[in-house]
């Protein structure tokens, strides 16, 4: 059976391969089990992991070593099992979903896949592999053990002819723990369609699953695994030639870059699937040999005809995606020297080298405007950079939905399992307990002399803000900024945008939008609302009846007034106590705002109160030493060999380390339907001085190098910039960031 192609960021809907409703349509139905399977691993060592990755490379390595442009068992049972993995993390959004080893088999989007699952892909498949593992390990880590180990089986095919070439350690990030779910309804239609381009990318891989462009690149590159086939997704050929298809590395890169593309439409005489096509003088006219990329591939370095065009689209733009070889030089260099099928010509003669006779360009072709073009520049230049990132976005994107992972080799307060037989799926597995932490608020020991701690559990700094991440802090006045160290405009050019996609996903959690039902009115209350940001989105709203802003600082609350224009109401209050009626909103939402309590049960009790029985809520709040938090938690932990103390130990900054502490939290609190997930704000730092003054702008960490000798402050200083050359670098600087939402129950 031919494998599938879709990936991560196109999954393609495909014909064929459907599933008869009520048997076999999940992978935990498919992959049965003698005796029950585990649903959640309790203990995994290193040999343990090594030998699940040298069972399945066995499992790869076994097939015919043959590769041409019609035969390549190897590309394609790797491409397979690496898309299973694939269309399991890509269905996360809003806390549901992730890597749970759970999807609709009988969803088109997933044909092609029960080959290498269960029935035979090449006459092996990864049943084989997991009844030997089942009894102990759950399904949805050996998905995504599987798929590292043909990374690094088809990685080292890669390193055995480029032995210079950087190793792949995809091992030292794995964790443990994941519990395999038994049905996901809700996954349906999330895949995202490769017709829409960058849109989808933007829509899964971004907002969804909180990757950067850059990481969203790097995924992106499991395209150099595997092919596209008409009768599994609807689309054709390669992502590059035949060989490279059976090594993971950065060809995918050199291809988009140092190939021409133009567009193939209607493939198949299927109007709904068009792809590019290679163009250049060094394409193979076979059928078999056919190389192509997807909108989803394309429109991450290509734009429409014009200097400040959009993302193309095959069924939209006449034009041929081609750059200049002094553009490219890196990829060139990888490529062997090869440009568009041949050593670079002349400069005019360029053009007519990768793209033939085809009329207008995608964009500058010296300076590509796609989201995430310089990424793809850097990845086909310099492979370590790509795998940095790859392995950054891939723990990412399995560890997505998921809570209590482990470390290899820690097997200590192991969750508790349950076994299932394959074809019950009613059975449930057993939960781990919660961890006992109490709900007693605990007071701020912040060592800034210009915080101060409420007696009702709000913090202050100097009574004119809310404290850094607060939606009002992006639009404050010059002086309230100055606290930072930074000016109106540096925030406004650089932080408003990066805060605003989190208040949005926010609003769309509360079904904010212009495509809300005509008749719905609804009365909104933000808190920790600043200078009133929201407004500029809400107020527009035909569903928004009223707004009211409340803020415990009179100084942002007066910005507030000035952005409102008398549209809304603005009320000095405070979350954990707030001066309004019971069930008086519809809707509740706090963008940023949860780390400026150290009452966070207080302030979900609040919330839920001032709450009509149904209304929605959903907040934001920063994430204390998150890790992957290239701003204020890279500050502290490159300054705490120095001494640096911890951040204030206030809830709002620390619960979002415990995602299902939080639901439970919100539960309490009165709300039903609860979720609780992590996400990212990315800070458009793009400098090394930028980085220091926004850094050095935060009061602990200004006292704390003034308190230093000079010697030592010149060493914390230098340590910090060091840490900050690699976000920088990949364009990755971000705050981590936990969101979470739920309904009001029928009583407080």
């Amino acid at each position: 059976m031919e494998t599938m192609i879709r990936l991560g960021l196109l999954l393609l809907p495909i014909a064929g391969g459907t599933a008869v409703a009520g048997q076999n349509n999940t992978p935990a139905e498919m992959m049965a089990c003698p005796g029950g399977a585990t649903l959640t691993t309790e203990c995994m060592t290193e040999a343990q992991y090594d030998e699940l990755l040298a069972a399945v490379r066995g499992h790869l390595e076994s097939l015919p070593e043959t590769c041409t442009a019609s035969n390549c068992p190897q590309a394609d049972w790797a491409g397979c099992v690496l898309r299973m993995a694939g269309h399991d993390f890509m269905d996360f959004a809003n806390g549901q979903g992730g890597s749970d080893a759970c999807t609709d088999m009988s969803d088109p989007d997933n044909g092609g896949l029960p080959a290498c699952l269960s029935s035979g892909e090449h006459g092996i498949s990864l049943v084989e592999v997991y009844q030997n593992y089942c009894a102990t390990v759950s399904l949805a880590d050996f998905l995504v053990i599987a798929a590292e180990a043909v990374m690094m089986s088809t990685r080292a095919r890669h390193l055995a002819q480029a032995s210079s070439a950087p190793a792949l350690d995809l091992k030292s990030s794995f964790r443990f723990g994941r519990t395999t779910a038994l049905s996901c309804a809700f996954a349906e239609g999330r895949l995202p369609n490769p017709e829409r381009g960058c849109t989808a990318v933007e829509e899964t891989f971004v907002d969804s699953m909180g990757l950067t462009w850059t990481e969203a690149a790097a995924l992106m590159a499991v395209h150099t695994l595997g092919r596209a086939q008409v009768s599994n997704s609807g689309y054709h050929g390669w992502w590059s030639d035949p060989e490279n298809s059976r090594r993971f590395n950065n060809d995918y890169f050199v291809s988009l870059l140092a190939k021409g593309w133009v567009p193939e439409r209607a493939i198949s005489g299927n109007a709904a699937k068009n792809q590019w096509e290679r163009s250049d003088v060094g394409r193979d006219t076979s059928f078999d040999g056919h190389e192509m990329m997807l909108n989803t591939d394309m429109c991450l370095v290509y734009s429409e005809p014009g200097p400040d065009g959009g993302p193309v689209l095959a069924d939209v733009h006449d034009c041929c995606g081609w750059l200049t070889a002094q553009t490219i030089a890196g990829a060139v260099a990888s490529n062997g020297g090869e440009y568009c099928g041949g050593q670079p010509p002349e400069p005019r003669q360029e053009r007519q080298r990768c793209c033939g006779p085809q009329q207008g360009d995608c964009g500058r072709r010296d300076d590509p405007r796609g989201p995430a073009a310089q990424a793809v520049l850097n990845f086909a230049a310099d492979e370590t950079a790509w795998l940095e990132a790859f392995t950054r976005a891939w723990t990412k994107a399995v560890e997505n939905g998921q809570t209590n992972l482990k470390s290899l080799g820690d097997c200590s307060a192991a969750p508790t399992s349950s076994t299932f037989t394959s074809g019950s799926p009613s059975n449930t597995a057993t939960t781990s307990a919660e961890p006992d932490v109490s709900d007693t608020a605990t007071t701020s020991t912040t060592p800034d002399a210009v915080t101060t701690q409420s007696t009702s559990g709000e913090t202050h700094v100097q009574d004119k803000v809310s404290s850094f991440g607060v939606a009002s802090f992006q639009h404050a006045k010059q002086d309230t900024l100055a606290i930072q160290g930074v000016t109106q405009d540096w925030y406004t050019a650089n932080m408003s945008p990066a805060t605003a996609g989190l208040a949005t996903s926010l609003f769309r959690r509360l079904g904010l939008a212009q495509s809300a039902p005509a008749d719905l009115s609804l009365n909104v209350l933000e808190t920790h609302c600043g200078d009133a940001l929201a407004a500029s989105e809400l107020l527009p709203l035909p569903c928004v009846a009223s707004y009211t802003a409340c803020d415990f600082s009179e100084g942002m609350l007066s910005c507030a007034e000035e952005r409102l224009g008398g549209r809304g109401k603005c009320v000095v209050g405070d979350s954990t106590a707030l001066p309004f009626e019971s069930a008086s909103f519809d809707r509740y939402v706090s963008n940023l705002g949860c780390c400026c309590t150290s009452d966070l049960t207080a302030k979900l009790s609040e919330a839920r109160r001032v709450l009509k029985p149904g209304g929605l809520a959903a907040m934001s709040m920063r994430i204390a030493e998150q890790e992957g938090d290239t701003s204020f938690a890279l500050t502290a932990r490159t300054l705490k060999p120095f001494g640096y103390p911890p951040q204030p130990d206030r809830e709002g900054l620390r619960i979002g380390l415990d995602l299902e502490l939080l639901r439970e939290r919100l539960r309490a609190a009165g709300f039903e339907d609860v979720s609780a997930w992590r996400s990212w704000v990315s800070v458009p730092l793009q400098t090394l001085d930028d980085f220091m003054q926004w850094n050095l702008g935060q009061p602990p960490v200004r006292k704390f190098l003034d308190g230093l000798n000079e010697e030592q402050r010149e060493q914390a200083l230098a340590a910090l910039r060091g840490a900050a050359v690699k976000p920088l670098a990949e364009g990755a600087v971000q705050i981590g960031v936990a969101v979470v939402s739920g309904r009001a129950g029928s009583a407080p």
